[in-house]
């Protein structure tokens, strides 16, 4: 058990850090997880959209000298249906911005104790992400507006270097104290002098090109866990004969490393493989989890430039900590461009770099191998080839792969950071700006189905329905979402063509049949259209999916009314009658707005009402006549008599 928990006797503050940040690595992998089988869920969510029809309503019926009266008066039914909403990518980029940023000062406590390569190599890096930032854009100062991004490379350049040359001997805790400090301080000039409405957005969406390549170098450096994994399973018991522990490593691994040719012809256009089973975003996460031990065996090759106790394990957690987070943004945000490109990468150098370990293992190890020894413990020892070949050569094959494909992960990441760009603006409702980043991806032959939704739902903000139409009919071609169903057939409907509304739906409920959303809105089509019984089993389905069934059985009711007030068009609206009386005694909908207001509208089951008599004749919703502008009225309450 000591080698698996080897920070166990670690110093004091050491270990509660590394054990704060392992807490914080399997935190990054369950928000990885949730955003993954999410996706872009987590970024759109249904809203609820009201809708107004008017009504003559009866309110009471007498007769008087042989002579039929009737007392009526305009109303309105509230009819509900859902609409996706636009992006909101606040959550994610919080949840991004802050993981990050607890990295980052881990990165940089940790840079400082590092030798002179390390050290001004980490701070290269750090540099090129705080001019990455574009501090200039936040609008702390109009006259100066570098003077932001000039404070902090000076404050945390001289701080850092302060440690590295001058106060070796400061502790680590120290350090990460005095950078968090300096964090905490720009961050509170930042809230309180910029003029931008989410300055973490600017943030997250500029700064990520940094983060992004970190991730690659990530990728690269754990791309060998696996086979050095399936090395300690088959050599870690000193019981298993020698045949069988070679025998078993090569089988095991010569399986694993088919699965990731599969994976990679499965991205070329002239192959299509099934393989559900496979996934190689968690080949990575396997990759990540076991370089926690496998990175400390490695720490034989570069323990001269940084000792792995606890500095190279910081390291290790911070990028981890990074990678895994901002995958888990770009699933969250559905940035179709960069998820690709880090598939790609990860099955890639996968494939070639662990392919190339898995030789280099066998040229090195095959009489440890025949002597039954443990080799995992002295994988990094090589009697023959020097481990820096499998890098090097893992690097050559890695750009020919890449260059072989016209560099297209370039093209890639860029497209993926112009829709970061766009959904920014689209937050600050610079929403020229935002579709001209949305369009820049088709530049680079990457317009999935992030951009084309994004600028459907642009369109839509604005009511340009035409285009609206034309692009979520390409996202529906590149990525078919209930979501893009609903407003399509929404925008179908403002245009007036209601059967092609219709159609989209019909085909989104065959993909989705558990969507009850686009149930509820295709029963309020069919309400449209005066069909009883299609509007009854389809709201009936809704009710029977949706979480909310208020808006349902609201609509189940103002429908049941519809059918009361215009018989011509209904003869039988028994079964609608038998369930909205249910509804009506439904006590969790008593204070539902909607569903009160289409009750009072209802027609009466009771009795014809008496004569007024100067008193209360109802409880109605009254509206004033008029052209409804699709808003509920805040009026209600008694008609007074």
């Amino acid at each position: 058990m000591q080698q698996f928990i080897f920070w166990k006797n670690w110093h004091g503050p050491h270990k509660v850090f590394y054990n704060v940040y392992l807490c914080l690595f399997a935190a990054s992998l369950l928000i990885f997880l949730v955003h993954y089988f999410t996706g872009i869920k987590v970024i759109i969510s249904w809203d609820i959209i009201d809708e107004l029809k008017s009504v003559d309503v009866v309110l009471d019926k007498f007769t008087k000298n042989f002579y039929d009266f009737k007392v009526d008066t305009h109303s309105y039914l509230i009819f509900q249906k859902f609409a996706a909403s636009s992006f909101n990518i606040t959550y994610p980029a919080l949840l991004f911005f802050i993981f990050v940023s607890l990295s980052i000062i881990l990165l940089l406590s940790a840079v400082t104790c590092l030798k002179s390569a390390g050290y001004y190599t980490g701070m290269g890096i750090f540099v090129l992400l705080l001019v990455s930032l574009k501090f200039e854009l936040l609008n702390v100062s109009a006259d100066l507006p570098h003077i932001l991004l000039i404070v902090a490379i000076i404050l945390y350049c001289s701080t850092s270097y302060y440690f590295y040359a001058y106060r070796k001997d400061t502790t680590f805790q120290s350090r990460f104290l005095i950078f968090s400090i300096i964090t905490i301080l720009l961050g509170c000039l930042i809230w309180l002098k910029s003029n931008v409405n989410y300055p973490i957005l600017y943030f997250t969406n500029y700064g990520c090109i940094v983060t992004v390549i970190l991730t690659i170098i990530f990728i690269f450096v754990v791309s060998l866990e696996n086979i050095d994994g399936i090395l300690y399973l088959t050599t870690s018991s000193a019981n298993i004969r020698s045949s069988n522990k070679l025998l078993h490593f090569v089988i095991f691994s010569l399986i694993y490393l088919l699965c990731l040719i599969s994976l990679y012809l499965e991205n070329t256009p002239f192959f299509e493989f099934d393989l559900i089973w496979l996934n190689a975003f968690f080949v990575f996460i396997i990759s990540a989890i076991l370089g926690i031990w496998g990175f400390k065996k490695r720490n034989i090759l570069f323990s001269g430039q940084m000792p792995f106790a606890p500095i190279g394990a910081f390291v290790y957690a911070g990028l981890a900590i990074i990678s895994i987070i901002t995958m888990s943004y770009y699933f969250a945000t559905g940035n179709d461009p960069m998820v690709k490109v880090f598939e790609e990468v990860i099955i890639l150098t996968h494939l070639i770099r662990g392919g190339l370990f898995f030789l280099y293992i066998l040229n090195n190890f095959l009489t440890p191998f025949f002597q039954n020894l443990q080799v995992h413990k002295i994988v990094y020892q090589p009697n023959r080839t020097p481990f820096f070949i499998v890098t090097g050569l893992s690097i050559v094959g890695i750009a020919a792969m890449m260059f072989k494909s016209h560099l297209d992960q370039y093209d890639k990441v860029i497209a993926g950071y112009h829709n970061g760009l766009g959904d920014l603006y689209a937050a600050e409702k610079n929403y020229v700006l935002a579709k001209q980043y949305y369009n820049d991806t088709y530049v680079h032959g990457e317009q999935g189905h992030k951009s084309v939704y994004a600028i459907a739902s642009l369109a839509k903000a604005r009511g340009d329905d035409r285009t609206a139409i034309r692009y979520y009919n390409k996202a529906l071609s590149v990525k078919p979402t209930p979501f893009s169903y609903a407003n399509l057939s929404d925008a179908y409907l403002g245009r007036e063509k209601i059967f092609d509304a219709l159609f989209i739906l019909e085909e989104g409920i065959k993909k989705f049949p558990l969507s009850g959303e686009l149930y509820n809105n295709i029963a309020l089509v069919y309400n449209s259209m005066n069909m009883a019984d299609s509007t009854l089993f389809y709201l009936d389905m809704a009710s029977a999916l949706l979480k909310n069934k208020k808006v349902p059985a609201s609509n189940l009711l103002g429908s049941y009314s519809t059918s009361e007030l215009h018989s011509d068009i209904f003869n039988d609206s028994s079964q609608f009658q038998t369930i909205a009386d249910s509804l009506q005694n439904n006590l969790e909908l008593s204070s539902y707005l909607p569903f009160v207001n289409n009750r009072l509208v209802s027609p009466p089951t009771s009795p014809p009402l008496t004569p007024p008599q100067g008193g209360r004749t109802g409880h109605l919703l009254i509206l004033p006549r008029g052209k409804s502008d699709g808003k509920v009225s805040p009026f209600g309450g008694d008609l007074e008599g």
